[in-house]
């Protein structure tokens, strides 16, 4: 088995049995397991897997069907309340630089359920999954986490690359993956989605303002992260 299927596979244990990981895995049941993702992009990044072993290894673009986004809406809710009462504990905004922040217009809303799901948590896909096995993201969007290294690992979430939950299905999966990848994770230039700022190829420079922008609207309040179970 080479190093390539072994990864593309990665996921597939989860699926299979969820219950084995229990330090990994968040949520499970026959329908799908709910798993903190390996290497998060976000303060919090998690995965939703569809148990289903003939959707599991269907192009996500046209296999999420209405119908089908209809049977795991109730997982994406789980994640995003789960989110919410997590990144509570740990960060409040900050009152001076509320008038600026992309995502808050009070330091209340941040404790309001229904507009930190509107404008903080983004759900979709990867227009070119690098996994075998269909998942669905659901993170925060101020992508303040060392794990995030390489520019793609950016653009793959904040360009087109990234399909939108509410955008899905599409009429057809990318025609070109090779081009489609080149074009928004090589190629587009690095724009913070904070501020809006070009920092081009810069990604040093890039992943510093992230963290000085995110410490400039967010402090923190709670203990260090710990990895909990639902």
């Amino acid at each position: 088995m080479t190093k390539d299927y072994t990864f593309s596979f990665a996921l597939e244990s989860y699926i299979l049995h969820p219950e084995r990981f229990p330090k990994e895995v968040l949520y499970y049941d026959s329908h799908a397991s709910i798993v903190h993702d390996g290497f998060p992009k976000s303060s919090f990044h998690i995965l939703v897997l569809p148990r289903d072993l003939d959707l599991t290894l269907h192009n996500p673009n046209i296999a999420l069907t209405s119908s089908t986004k209809r049977k795991y809406e109730k997982y994406i809710r789980i994640c995003s309340d789960y989110i919410f009462h997590e990144f509570n504990k740990l960060y409040r905004l900050n009152p001076v630089n509320i008038s600026d922040n992309p995502w808050f217009n009070s330091v209340g809303e941040i404790r309001n359920k229904r507009l930190f799901f509107k404008n903080f948590i983004q759900v979709g896909i990867h227009s070119v999954p690098s996994m075998s096995n269909l998942h669905i993201h659901v993170l925060t969007k101020d992508f303040n986490n060392e794990k995030l290294k390489r520019k793609r690992h950016f653009n793959s979430f904040n360009t087109d690359f990234f399909v939108k939950w509410e955008n899905l299905p599409l009429a057809h999966a990318p025609l070109d993956e090779k081009k489609q990848e080149i074009y928004y994770n090589r190629n587009h230039h690095l724009i913070c989605n904070y501020c809006h700022d070009n920092f081009k190829d810069d990604f040093g420079d890039f992943k510093k303002h992230i963290t000085q922008e995110f410490e400039k609207y967010f402090i923190r309040i709670g203990p260090q992260f710990a990895i909990k179970q639902l």
